[in-house]
Order: structure tokens, then sequence, then C-alpha cells
């Protein structure tokens, strides 16, 4: 009995060193969940122009051309990149030939049009009363043969395939006369101011579809821009182009432009839990990256505006804090980035 009571005397033991450690293990955690705030909160902060504009390609391509550098200093006008344009600069090409034959088929109409004036009768009804005169002298004398044929043929002294043959040449004869008295009943009801009308017609419709083709021209010229990204304004150019034949899908923002002429800003992004810290109107300093802080002193910021939706990074939120730079010890390169600085005690 004495082993036994050993062994439950050593479990008990065991139980209560595993309890006393438990608790003690539980006790800094504890502790640690209710730390105090920080005494330092920062945002990651990017160096802006007072105005920005991003500058997107309307049509994916690649980078023919770099003038401007990350950097470099555009005035309102200047093309700062150019795409490959051989697509456009076929359509243009096109449109223009289209344009050339059009012209020179106006031209042609036009001379048809003068001809016409001058001899508005076709060619089928030129010397139309004499032709006509002409059939009906071959009318009748086929029909006064075929009355010799008939009574020949009752005489049986012509045979019956040479009678049918006459006679049918006779019908023949009287349908071309009875043609040629339509064609001029046509034309006395007024044909020939037709054929000058049709003329007049078609050189209109041509001379119509020659402006239809210079608007389509116009359309292409002005497409052309869209290959080129243009600075609007005098400022400092961000590209994300920097080489030649780099590729840009449709709506790609190109480059940026900051203008540098009413200030800079300082964009800041703060995460969830610290954006509580940032109050808009209160100076803050900020580390920037390309000065020496410590020696030179510190930039400061002051924050007008605290977006109120907040962009998430993976299982992070953001939230942007809109500042102007209030003082630096020196020029703050535009895109350089640095930390906002806000002391919580």
């Amino acid at each position: 009995m004495n082993w036994k009571k050993t062994v439950l005397l050593c479990g008990g033991v065991l139980i209560v060193v595993a309890l006393i450690a438990g608790v003690m293990r539980w006790i800094p955690c504890k502790r640690t969940n209710f730390q105090s705030a920080p005494e330092i909160v920062f945002g990651v902060g990017f160096v802006r122009g007072s105005g920005m504009i991003p500058l997107c390609n309307k049509y994916a391509g690649f980078v023919s051309k770099v003038n401007f550098y990350t950097g470099d200093h555009v005035k309102k006008g200047d093309v700062i990149l150019e795409y490959d344009d051989y697509e456009w600069r076929v359509k243009l090409q096109e449109a223009r030939d289209a344009i050339v034959e059009q012209q020179e088929l106006i031209e042609l109409k036009k001379i048809d049009l003068q001809l016409t004036i001058i001899d508005p009768t076709p060619s089928e009804y030129r010397n139309l009363s004499n032709k006509y005169h002409a059939a009906q002298t071959r009318s009748d004398r086929l029909r006064h043969e075929q009355e010799v044929y008939k009574e020949l043929h009752a005489k049986k002294i012509v045979s019956d395939l040479a009678y049918r043959e006459k006679t049918q040449e006779m019908k023949d004869a009287e349908f071309s006369e009875l043609s040629y008295a339509q064609d001029v009943e046509r034309l006395k009801a007024g044909m020939v101011p037709l054929y000058v009308s049709l003329q007049q017609q078609e050189l209109k419709a041509a001379e119509k579809h020659l402006e239809v083709l210079r608007n389509h021209l116009a359309m292409v010229e002005e497409d052309g821009k869209y290959y080129k990204i243009v600075a609007p304004f005098d400022g400092i150019v961000e590209t994300n182009s920097d080489t030649v034949h780099g590729y840009d899908a449709a709506g790609s923002v190109a480059a940026e432009v900051h203008n540098y002429t009413k200030g800079t800003k300082v964009y800041c992004y703060f995460d969830e839990r610290d954006v509580q810290y940032v109050k808009v109107g209160k100076v803050y300093r900020f580390r920037s990256n390309c000065l020496d802080c410590g020696k030179k002193g510190f930039p400061m910021v002051k924050p007008f505006r605290v977006k109120k939706t907040h962009s998430s990074f993976g299982d992070r939120s953001l939230y942007l804090v809109q500042c102007d730079l209030v003082s630096t010890p020196e020029a703050l390169p535009l895109n350089s980035t640095g930390q906002m600085e806000i002391d919580v005690k």
C-alpha cells in the first residue's frame, strides 16, 4: 500500500506544478495585450507636386521614342514619349489615297457632264430620224414582197419554207420600225434633259462622297494624337516608360506631370490603427530619405485631408493622408520618399 500512496502523491505534485506553470505563462500574455499606446506612429510618405495629372494612353502599343525622362522639366505641349503608330500611318495613307482617287473621279464626272451637255443624246439615239426612216422603208418593202410571195405561194410557185421566211423577215422589220418609233416618242417626251440631269446627279453624289472621305481623314488625323503623350502644363515629368520598345496596355498611366510652381504636397499612408492620431491642421515632421534630417533639420508637413476610404494591401488597410509641405531645409525632389512621424505621448 505504501507504494500506491507514493505514486498518488507524486501524481498530485506534477499536476500542481503544471497548473502553476500554465498560470505563469498566461500572465505575461495578458500583460502584453494591455500594453500602452506607442510613443511614435509612422506613415510612409511620397513627395508630389501640388497639381499632378496622370497621362494615359488610349491604345495599347510599344514605346518608339522617349523625349523626356523622370525628373525632367517639361513645358506645355512637349511630347514626352511616342508610341509605335504604324497601323495609324497605314490608315492615314489609305484615307489620303481615297481622297485623291475620288478627286480624279470627280474630274471625270465633270468631263462626262460637259460632253453630255454638248451632245446629250446617247449613241443609240443619234441619227434616230434617219434610222427610223430607213426602218419604215424596209418595212414597207418587205410588206410588199410578202404580198407577192403570198400570191406565188398560192399558185405553188414558192415553197412553204420560202414563204414562211419572207413572212418572218417582214415581221422583224415591222418590230424594228416599232422600236424606232417608240424611241422617237421618248425623245419627244424629254429624254434628252434626263440624261443631262443624270450626269449632274452623279457628279453631286461623287462630290458628296468626297466630303465624307475628307471627314474620315480628319478623324484619322485626330486619332494620331493618341499615339503621343503630351505635357498639359509646365512641370516635372515622371514617366513609366523610360525605355524604348516597352509595352503599355491600353489605359495605362504612361506618365505623370507635376505642377511644382504652386508648392509641394506630401501624401502619406497610415495603418488603420494609427490613422486616428492624425490631426488635420496640425504640423508634423517628415523624415525625408533625401536629407540628413539629424543635421539639417526636418521638413514640416500639415495634413489638410484624411481620406475616409481605405486601400487594402494584403491583410493591411491603409488610409491616405494628404499634407501641405510647410517648410523644408532643402527642396525635396518630386517622388522622393520618407515617413511622417507623430508623437502620440
